[in-house]
């Protein structure tokens, strides 16, 4: 499954790159831009996303940090508002994810914690937070039973770490 899914997002990321090669191409017909300058064109745009690309990470990693440091403030508004806005410039970081998870705990927001955690284990399956924080909100909606189960199957799927899930299992009423 793991497989299939992989070769899929290659197969999506290989037909976007052929569509804008495809795209390039027939603008250079139209431009009679001879192959040489298309390439090159080609070369740019790939260089202008990845400059693009690291400039969104930055504004990301600064909206992180201060999203962090309200957490530790006790702001949780405030940085549940700085995490939004690293996730709208860069979604593909489970961190942005788990970390609006771990504040919408705070805030009483379970219902909008399991999609979070849910994008957080899609990115990183084996993200270990997302998965408490998953069954952290199961529970305070109600769901122990369904929590503890899910509980019991992380301790099976990550032995090394039993004590690690107890502990914070244990602070579920807080």
């Amino acid at each position: 499954m793991r497989r299939k899914k992989r070769r899929r997002i290659i197969i999506c990321h290989q037909v976007r790159f052929l569509t804008c090669v495809y795209e390039k191409k027939e603008e250079a017909k139209n431009n009679h831009m001879s192959p040489e300058e298309f390439m090159k064109q080609v070369e740019t745009d790939a260089k202008e996303r990845t400059e693009q690309r690291i400039e969104r990470q930055k504004i990301a990693d600064k909206y992180r940090a201060i999203g962090q440091k309200a957490y530790e403030n006790k702001e949780y508004e405030k940085a549940l508002v700085e995490y939004d806005k690293a996730i709208e410039e860069v979604r593909d970081q489970p961190i942005l994810y788990t970390s609006r998870a771990q504040t919408l705990l705070r805030l009483g927001l379970y219902d909008q914690v399991l999609p979070d955690s849910d994008k957080a284990l899609r990115l990183d399956k084996d993200n270990l937070y997302a998965h408490l924080y998953k069954a952290h909100a199961m529970h305070c909606m109600g769901d122990e039973i369904e929590a503890e189960a899910y509980i019991e199957e992380l301790k099976a799927k990550y032995p090394n770490s039993v004590n690690i899930i107890d502990n914070y299992a244990a602070h579920f009423e807080e």
